[in-house]
């Protein structure tokens, strides 16, 4: 699954990259080792998304470990 998105945000801490992303008023979140630096802020960017990494669900009620959620 693709989508688009915009960065809103890159925190860095040594290697570790935090990036948000807006998809959609959507806030999504990714950690990264490296980064390519064409990635800034106010970047438009195709967000890639494993089908093995992610959990669909039909009237969902309750808590789950996911970090992102797209409704």
């Amino acid at each position: 699954m693709m989508i688009k998105a915009k960065v809103l945000d890159i925190q860095n801490e040594q290697n570790l990259h935090i990036v948000k992303f807006d998809f959609n008023g959507t806030i999504l979140k990714m950690m990264s080792l490296a980064l390519n630096e064409k990635i800034k802020i106010g970047v438009e960017v195709i967000l890639n998304i494993k089908s093995t990494h992610m959990a669909l669900a039909k009237e969902f009620s309750g808590v789950v470990s996911y970090s992102n959620h797209i409704k």
